[in-house]
This record gives structure tokens, sequence and C-alpha cells, in this order.
């Protein structure tokens, strides 16, 4: 169906709607457009830099849990907010969050403010004084404002590629041997931004709250995972085989 017939297939609605807010990247774009993107973006996840996104995520994970003491209270979903931010962050960019403070600030204005489908309105909505739009649009051009420096930087230097997204987004090219526009670069980092940030907090607070209310999970989580395999080391992609517990 996808092959022969895509045309058939196009994004809904609420798709289409919110293309005012991460642009035409994989996420909004459709037809040939998305195909080119979807090859260019494909060395981006490679085995070997899954392994690094891998490493780049258990290194933050450790790193939070650091900060945590024995008999403190934390706000969990909090923690897994600022722990995926974090991640991203480091994975897009090879930056710490201190180093992106206005990208942070404004994702989480984004976040806190997306409640009741405002981000998947019309884009003319963004005109109306609904509550909560005013401080969506200022965030999402700061936030533009600071992606495009960071890519503006990273062209002018002399910077050799590393192994973040951005470098390889910038130095991809198509069959043809063209690259992307700055534009295209903005769109795909900013999908990036908004899918791995807000729904993979949700999930791990999910995950970590349910565990506690069932002592029968998160002792087997533990006698098969977490003692047997790991044996007090950091996880890595090469235990992911083994790790059966579901």
């Amino acid at each position: 169906m996808l092959v022969r017939n895509p045309q058939n297939f196009l994004k809904d609605r609420v798709v289409q709607n919110s293309r005012w807010l991460p642009g035409t990247g994989l996420l909004t774009a459709e037809g040939d457009a998305w195909k080119r993107q979807r090859r260019v973006i494909q060395p981006a996840f490679a085995r070997d830099r899954i392994e690094a996104y891998a490493r780049c995520m258990t290194d933050s994970a450790e790193q939070m849990l650091t900060a945590w003491r024995p008999g403190s209270v934390v706000d969990i979903h909090q923690e897994m907010m600022r722990l995926t931010l974090r991640v991203i962050v480091r994975a897009l960019f090879e930056l710490e969050t201190m180093e992106t403070g206005e990208i942070s600030r404004s994702l989480n204005t984004i976040m806190l403010n997306s409640i009741g489908g405002r981000l998947l309105f019309p884009p003319f909505f963004r005109y109306l004084p609904l509550p909560g739009m005013r401080d969506v649009c200022r965030a999402v051009n700061s936030m533009n404002a600071a992606v495009y420096e960071i890519i503006r930087q990273r062209r002018s230097s002399d910077k050799q590629t590393s192994g973040d997204l951005l470098s390889i987004l910038m130095h991809a090219r198509d069959e043809d041997g063209s690259r992307m526009t700055d534009e295209q670069v903005r769109d795909e980092l900013m999908t990036f931004l908004l899918a791995g940030h807000e729904t993979t907090a949700l999930a791990l607070s999910w995950a970590l709250y349910l565990l506690s209310r069932n002592d029968q999970a998160e002792e087997k989580l533990h006698e098969e995972e977490v003692d047997s395999v790991l044996a007090g080391r950091l996880p890595d992609v090469s235990d992911l085989p083994s790790l059966l517990f579901i």
C-alpha cells in the first residue's frame, strides 16, 4: 500500500496543522520531499550511531542519579523531563543543557502550553489572543533563533565532523550531491527536540510509577535484568538481547 500507492495515505489534518512549529521534517513531510529527507538522514541512525546515542542515555542517567540522595523526595516526572532534555541536546548538538539555555527554556514553555492541543490548531490561531499562545509563539521564535545560531556557528567553524546529529545532518549528501539547507536542518532538529523530549519523559515516568505499584514486577525486573544481566554496571546496546523482561 505505502510503496505503490503513497498518494492515498497522506498526513492527517492534525499533522498538517502542526507544520507551523516543526516545519517540514520527517514527521510532517510527504511524497518525494519525505523520501529525500529519509534518505539523507539515514546515516544518523546507523548501528554505530545508535550505540553512541545509547551511551549518551546511560551517561546522562548516571549523572542524574548521582544527584539523588537516600531519603530525599524528588518529582520523578520533572527529573525525567530534565533527563530526556539532556539526552536530546547532547545527541543533537554535543552540548550540555546549560550551554543551550534558550532552547531549554523555550522548549519547556512550549510543552507547558501544549495542553488542550494548542500546538495542533490551524496556523492562524497563532495570531489570536488565546491563553498561552503568545508565550508559545515567543518561545518558538527564541528557539528558532538559538538553533539557527548554532547552525551558523557550526558552518563557519573549522570543527571537524563530530558525532552529533547536527553535524551528520549538515554533512549528509543526497544522491545528486546536494546537502540540506539551514531551514531543512532546522526542521529536522525541531522535530527531534519535540518528539524526543516530553513523549519519552512521560513513558519513563509512567513506567517507574507502575513499577512502584507492583512489587512482583519490580522484583522480577531486578532479578532477571538488573541483578543477573547487569550486575551493577551500566547497560549498553549489546545487553539488549538479554534484557527480556516485559
